[in-house]
């Protein structure tokens, strides 16, 4: 049986958990890429949008944040991360599949970018993301519906 995720708003009151996960998920890729930032640029990181993000629930618990502005023709994921601790239980690719099905049924693009490095692209070319662009330390992808 797949777990339920749920989603909800995120509040300033999640900003020390949206901190220590970001830590957890994302400071060994920017430290292999050369980018060592402050507490303070990475909270500054996590309030950019911050009306755009929702926490993932599971079972009560807060297990990741997703980052999503939505137009007319593209979604574009800002911020995806997942617990380490529930990472490898498919929940990121079943996120990501529901909100592909919702692209496709709004003929939208959808975008993203990823740190070189990060063991995360290898899911979103699973799922049908193409390089589109590279910068010196991001890769840049969409996926075409």
């Amino acid at each position: 049986m797949k777990e339920a995720i749920n989603f909800r708003k995120a509040i300033l009151s999640d900003l020390p958990f949206l901190l220590q996960l970001r830590l957890e998920t994302m400071e060994e890729y920017l430290v292999s890429q050369g980018i060592n930032l402050s507490v303070e640029q990475h909270q500054q990181r996590i309030v950019h949008k911050f009306e755009c993000g929702q926490i993932l629930v599971l079972e009560g618990r807060e297990i990741g944040f997703l980052k999503m502005t939505i137009s007319k023709s593209e979604y574009k994921i800002l911020q995806f991360q997942i617990a380490k601790k529930y990472q490898g239980r498919s929940i990121g690719t079943e996120i990501l599949k529901s909100i592909l099905a919702n692209a496709k049924r709004e003929d939208s693009l959808v975008h993203l970018s990823v740190l070189k490095g990060n063991k995360a692209q290898s899911l979103y070319e699973r799922l049908g993301f193409v390089k589109v662009d590279e910068g010196k330390k991001s890769v840049f992808m969409t996926k075409f519906l």
